[in-house]
């Protein structure tokens, strides 16, 4: 399959990761070759290829830094088509590969705002533990997030709880409403 590589399109480049990602399968030398070979085609990529793409890198645990630079770049002009769950993984990506890309993840905050109310329990807690991951206070966005997590607390399951908590506690965040809701629905739990 590396040979074919570089007939690959944006969303081929995109899958392949995926399913190797999602199945937690290193793809071998095939990593290799599409990192390569995807760098002279990103800019054909859409919102969800560069947001799988990333998450397909972290979850692979495989930090390409050029590549990871390339799609930080793009994302961040595209950011108006991404859906929050592309701009979730996104920021969870570059929060797990431990790349400290300031001006990405406040990008990402900042579009994520326009989403507060439609994110999933999931979602917030991923946003809240890549923000704290990566040492990022924004009060405004971390006041967004907090919101959304006490309308939907009901909703958490234990690692969306832990997280969020995690997030508090990292960046010295407190909200002790969210804080109150977090130990009320732990308490049921």
């Amino acid at each position: 399959s590396v040979a074919k590589i570089s007939e690959c399109d944006a969303q081929s480049f995109s899958n392949i990761l995926w399913a190797f990602a999602t199945l937690v399968v290193q793809p071998g030398p095939m990593i290799h070759s599409i990192s390569e070979a995807s760098l002279s085609k990103l800019h054909t990529f859409d919102a969800q290829e560069l947001a799988n793409t990333a998450w397909s890198l972290a979850r692979l645990a495989f930090p390409d830094r050029p590549l990871c630079d390339a799609i930080a770049a793009l994302s961040m002009t595209q950011l108006g088509d991404f859906a929050s769950q592309n701009l979730t993984n996104t920021a969870w990506a570059y929060a797990t590969m431990g790349f400290r890309n300031k001006p990405l993840m406040e990008a990402i905050s900042l579009a994520a705002m326009k989403y507060c109310t439609q994110l999933i329990p999931q979602e917030v807690a991923n946003l809240a533990w890549s923000v704290a991951k990566i040492s990022l206070l924004d009060e405004h966005f971390m006041h967004a997030i907090s919101s959304t997590a006490i309308a939907i607390i009901g909703e958490f399951i234990t690692q969306d709880l832990s997280n969020t908590a995690w997030a508090c506690a990292t960046l010295e965040y407190v909200n002790t409403t969210l804080l109150a809701a977090i130990s009320a629905q732990s308490s049921q739990k």
